[in-house]
């Protein structure tokens, strides 16, 4: 053998040894790689690497000769991936998919697939795929997706607006807050600068905020502002803000909640809180008036009745005592106002005071009153106090609605309503009264609403003075209701219920009959000058007085004359003692030492319940401050009548 053939056959055994070098290297890549690879040949397997027996499951026996279409989930995939990849990859191209396969024990993953031809210039030789694991990454994907998806839906179900900011222009708003700005479609304030949506004199504020929040990354804190819609009206919001990344950008998400509606229920709750402490100082303070009156009437009273009628000093305290009696009723109008509960209720001729509401309230107006009253009215059982308040609030709101004068009608009737009527009241017979003016109307939008507490359509109005108007006309068991023609008027209605057998008697008077008696009666009463005043009433009809401040007192000296066998007559009891025991406590004990006790309730509140209820407290009768003799007189013969 020469050299040179020793040099060829020495030099083809070293490259046949790397090639063998080279070869198991790859084969150590291809056995290590953490990538599945399959040879296929007509759409068998030829060869797998161990990475593709562990994604699958299978060892290479198995493997081999298998049918790829096994390994796919849905047949739809393979016959995509069969038909589109061997297109391609027999023109040169790589394909890469995405596609759910199927592994031995039945379990499913998503796998990526990259696949190329062995050979190019004959792609029957069939081609080589990469398989890689990506179940985790999909997995994220998704959930991402729904995060996403539930993001949205909060952001554009939210009852609050919600912007994003970004290098001063919008470019996020959802539903509400396109809805808040005015605008139709979110996409038309993309783009616009946020600041012109904010009231001039709130942008310097708002852009010294905008800045901190970027520059510390915390939080806005809520604060009060206005947004100034496309139309130029304006939007009480509440609005607070948080530094965020929006797209790579630093961006600001803001959230905006309209508070008009709440501060407008904060600005009534504060005006409802005024009222009601505007309406215990009224109380107060026609408690102790009423005190006052009682001293002046009664002493009045008692001054006129042995005085000649034509004297000219009995002409005056004729004077003095219809000027008392005129600031009686201003008392009661502040105890009507200040109440607001049960009413005191007793049977009424609704006839005068319907003309001296339609006297009283309009006086001084540019406003005539037409006064229609059927003959032969009927009764009701009714709190005049707050039958006074309906009829001057719906005065009122007529004149209110006449600002350029005009005529109120005020009609009263009877009415005999039967079962199933309209106004759904009980069968019966019903007082019906009716206020109607000249004025601009009711919008038919507004009718449902003007009996609802603060609603008002008016810049000064409270919005109490119907929604009271219907409080009292239920409390009375009747109804009220309206009728309403734009540019025409307006008529509201009143039905109470009536009792057409029973008639008011007339209380008596000055100069009329009154009644006289005997036996000794107790009088309770924190103040001095109305317990003189009391006592020298009951001793003018023949009465034997003892006096005492409070309920205490009052029990003692109750027992007391008992235990002498001297028992009292009657007892008429303050219903309230400032700091000590009052009627109410006391007539509770009263009545368990003796059933048979006369006991009146006296009280400058005729609203209390006890007044307005007096027989569930345990009296036998009530009578309301101020009073004169001839009132307390009246009230002591019916309860001795009731009692004897």
């Amino acid at each position: 053998m020469n050299l040179k053939l020793e040099h060829e056959i020495a030099e083809r055994m070293r490259k046949e040894e790397e090639i063998r070098k080279l070869a198991g290297e790859h084969r150590l890549i291809l056995d290590t790689i953490p990538i599945g690879i399959i040879y296929v040949r007509e759409r068998r397997t030829q060869w797998t690497n161990p990475t593709y027996e562990l994604m699958f499951g299978h060892t290479l026996q198995e493997l081999i000769g298998m049918e790829t279409a096994r390994h796919y989930a849905v047949n739809a995939d393979y016959e995509r991936v069969g038909i589109e990849g061997c297109k391609r990859i027999a023109t040169g191209e790589k394909y890469t998919t995405e596609v759910k396969m199927k592994k031995k024990d039945g379990s499913l993953f998503w796998c990526s697939m990259t696949g190329c031809a062995v050979n190019m210039e004959n792609p029957a030789d069939g081609s080589i795929w990469m398989l890689q694991d990506i179940s985790e990454h999909k997995q994220a994907e998704d959930d991402l997706r729904e995060s996403e998806e539930r993001y949205r839906g909060l952001v554009e179900l939210s009852p609050d607006a919600i912007y994003i900011y970004s290098r001063g222009k919008l470019i996020f708003v959802n539903s509400r807050g396109a809805e808040m700005l005015g605008a139709e479609r979110q996409e038309e304030l993309y783009g616009r600068e946020a600041l012109d949506f904010v009231h001039p004199d709130s942008r310097k504020f708002l852009q010294q905020r905008i800045a901190n929040a970027f520059r510390s990354g915390e939080p806005n804190p809520p604060v009060e502002e206005k947004f100034v819609r496309l139309d130029g009206s304006q939007v009480t919001v509440e609005v607070s803000a948080v530094p965020i990344t929006y797209c790579g950008e630093d961006a600001l998400q803001v959230f905006a909640r309209e508070i008009g509606e709440r501060k407008k229920n904060q600005d009534e709750l504060l005006k409802a809180q005024k009222l009601e402490s505007l309406g215990v100082l009224a109380g107060g303070i026609a408690h102790d008036f009423n005190n006052l009156l009682t001293g002046i009437l009664g002493n009045i009273s008692l001054a006129r009745i042995n005085l000649d009628p034509h004297l000219v000093i009995s002409e005056r305290l004729n004077l003095c005592e219809k000027a008392a009696i005129q600031a009686s009723k201003l008392t009661q109008q502040l105890l009507t106002f200040a109440r607001g509960g049960e009413p005191v209720r007793k049977l009424i001729d609704i006839a005068p005071l319907l003309r001296h509401a339609a006297s009283f309230s309009l006086r001084g107006s540019n406003i005539r009153s037409n006064v229609e009253i059927a003959d032969n009215l009927w009764c009701t059982e009714a709190d005049s106090g707050q039958v006074s308040q309906v009829l001057h609030n719906l005065l009122f709101n007529a004149a209110q609605a006449m600002p350029d004068g005009g005529e109120v009608s005020i009609r009263a009737l009877n009415e005999t309503l039967p079962g199933n009527n309209l106004l759904q009241l009980p069968a019966g017979a019903y007082l019906k009264f009716s206020v109607e003016d000249q004025g601009c109307g009711i919008p038919q939008e507004n009718l449902t609403r003007i009996f609802d507490p603060y609603f008002t359509t008016k810049s000064q109005g409270s919005g109490l003075g119907l929604a009271s108007v219907y409080s009292i006309v239920k409390r009375h068991g009747g109804t009220v209701g309206v009728f309403s023609t734009m540019g025409v008027g307006s008529c509201f209605t009143v039905h109470l219920p009536a009792n057409r057998y029973k008639h008011v008697e007339k209380e008596s008077g000055a100069g009329g009959e009154m009644h006289t008696g005997c036996g000794k009666v107790l009088v309770m009463d924190d103040e001095e000058f109305v317990r003189n005043t009391v006592a020298a009433m009951l001793e003018t009809i023949g009465h034997q007085v003892e006096l005492c401040c409070d309920g205490r007192e009052a029990i003692a000296s109750f027992n007391e004359a008992r235990g002498q066998n001297t028992p009292f007559a009657a007892v008429i009891l303050d219903l309230t003692v400032p700091g000590g025991m009052g009627g109410k406590e006391a007539a509770k004990i009263m009545r368990e030492i003796d059933e048979e006790a006369v006991l009146i309730v006296s009280s400058g509140y005729s609203s209390d319940p006890v007044v307005a209820n007096y027989r569930q407290y345990g009296f036998n009768g009530a009578i309301a401050k101020p009073f004169d003799i001839y009132k307390m007189a009246d009230e002591l013969r019916r309860c001795f009548a009731n009692c004897s």
